[in-house]
């Protein structure tokens, strides 16, 4: 879902109270709402690009500067390669490689942030989910090939700039879930099972990292068939971690129906205690016209809100994402975001 944030919206409801314009910082104590709720996320989504992979290692490393200052101490390196495209040597055939991950590692350890390491992101992933039971399973199948053929350089990769795992939080799998796609019998048992080898071969090949994946709702299954869904799969495979998306930002869920899944799944925990956290989005569309960007930076009173529902259940809170909604001179909602970040990081107790 954080790929194509606004091909899928749907009605879900929202009035003019939902989403408001920023009030000034006196209308927001007035209402209750605590600024201190910024320092509980304490982790951050970053999407790299070919545009990324060029950047010096200054440039990178002032990107981890700047969210340490903000009181990240996690970053998800949502994935290391996308379509034919990565960010380390690969040895698969049509693949174009720069090898720009080790900057991201250095930055990353030089500033002490801990980092999640991203798997492949293919966007034929979205399109296979429609295709038939087989073809799918035929996509995932291939998927898992090519998943051994880049651990063979990606491993490598990270044994050369990691000398230990201090900066190593574990695995990221960038294939997210959605409660429309695997909704009958025999899709469960295909997703079960690829999500199965799939973790296998990241254990293999790391043994002490925990492996995490997001997912997140249209509002198909109920809370509840929800939490059960997530729970097998907590149980069946080497997944100990899973971090749901709330949906606010991209609109498939209201700030009601994201606290209601919210308080039901982090039951989870009871029997998988660090089995279950909460991505929390920063971002609104973009309604202005004749603007490049589809979405823009949420205002502070909204992700209040959104913060307010997640630190009620959960103290495992990421956002999506810092470097796109709050490293943004572009945008003015980032910007005075950032600053309030900034103000609460260096005030408020952690």
């Amino acid at each position: 879902m954080f790929i194509a944030l606004i091909t899928m919206l749907v009605d879900t409801g929202y009035t003019a109270e939902t989403f408001t314009a920023e009030p000034d910082l006196v209308k927001i104590q007035d209402s209750g709402l605590d600024v201190c709720l910024l320092t509980k996320a304490r982790r951050t989504f970053m999407q790299l690009y070919r545009k990324d992979a060029v950047k010096t290692s200054d440039e990178v490393n002032e990107i981890f500067l700047n969210l340490k200052r903000l009181g990240f101490n996690e970053v998800v390196l949502q994935w290391t390669s996308y379509d034919e495209f990565s960010l380390y040597a690969s040895q698969l055939k049509g693949s174009q490689s720069v090898i720009a991950l080790p900057r991201f590692i250095r930055a990353a350890k030089n500033n002490n942030i801990k980092l999640w390491i991203g798997t492949h992101y293919a966007n034929d992933y979205w399109k296979a989910l429609s295709l038939s039971d087989n073809d799918l399973q035929k996509f995932l199948q291939q998927s898992l090939l090519d998943l051994k053929k880049r651990l063979e350089t990606l491993v490598p990769t990270l044994n050369m700039t990691i000398a230990n795992n201090d900066i190593v939080a574990g695995w990221y799998i960038s294939d997210e879930l959605d409660d429309f796609n695997w909704n009958t019998a025999q899709r469960e048992k295909i997703l079960f099972e690829y999500l199965a080898e799939k973790s296998s071969l990241l254990r293999k090949a790391k043994p002490e990292w925990p492996i995490a994946i997001s997912a997140f709702s249209n509002g198909i299954r109920s809370a509840v068939n929800l939490k059960v869904f997530f729970e097998r799969i907590l149980q069946d495979t080497y997944i100990q971690r899973i971090w749901f998306q709330d949906g606010v930002g991209v609109r498939k869920l209201s700030l009601a129906k994201y606290e209601n899944y919210a308080n039901e799944l982090s039951k989870i925990s009871q029997s998988y205690p660090d089995g279950f956290g909460i991505v929390n989005e920063i971002f609104v569309p973009n309604l202005e016209k004749n603007e490049e960007r589809a979405n823009t930076t949420t205002s502070l009173s909204n992700l209040l809100k959104q913060l307010s529902i997640a630190s009620a259940v959960t103290r495992d809170i990421s956002i999506f994402s810092a470097p796109d909604y709050l490293l943004n001179d572009a945008d003015n909602n980032a910007i005075l975001l950032y600053n309030q970040w900034l103000k609460s990081a260096a005030t408020c107790r952690q």
